[in-house]
C-alpha cells in the first residue's frame, strides 16, 4: 500500500506556525500536555482534509498555539472550504471565530447561537 504523504513545505508551514521546531528529535515522554495539543494539531491540518473535528482544541494550549489555531482554521475554511467541529468549554472559540454557526448544548438541549 503507498503511503500519501503530505508536502514538505506543509508540514515545514505547520512546524513554523506551532513553533515545535526546538522539539524535533525529542522523545513524547518529554513533552508537555500543552506540547502534546499542538503536535495533535499539527497532525490534524496536515494534508486537504474536507472536515476536521477537535475537542476541546485549547485545553492545554499557550497563547502561540491558540494563535495559529484559529488563524489556521479562517484559513483553511476561506482557502479549501474545510469545515470544522469544534466542542469546547470554553467561550473563546465564539469570541475568535465570530462568523461561524455555533450550537450550545445545555441540560441536553440544543440551540442555534
Amino acid at each position: 500500500r503507498d503511503i500519501i504523504r503530505p508536502p514538505q513545505g506543509q508540514i515545514n508551514e505547520l512546524i513554523d506556525r506551532f513553533q515545535v521546531a526546538s522539539w524535533l528529535g525529542s522523545t513524547a515522554a518529554t513533552w508537555s500536555a500543552g506540547m502534546c495539543k499542538k503536535i495533535s494539531l499539527l497532525l490534524a491540518f496536515l494534508g486537504r482534509p474536507a472536515l476536521i473535528t477537535l475537542d476541546e482544541p485549547l485545553v492545554t494550549l499557550d497563547h502561540i498555539g491558540v494563535t495559529a489555531l484559529f488563524g489556521l482554521i479562517r484559513e483553511r475554511h476561506q482557502r479549501d472550504g474545510t469545515g470544522f467541529i469544534l466542542s469546547s468549554h470554553q467561550s473563546l472559540v465564539d469570541a475568535h471565530l465570530p462568523d461561524t454557526h455555533s450550537l450550545r448544548v445545555v441540560n441536553g438541549a440544543i440551540s442555534l447561537i
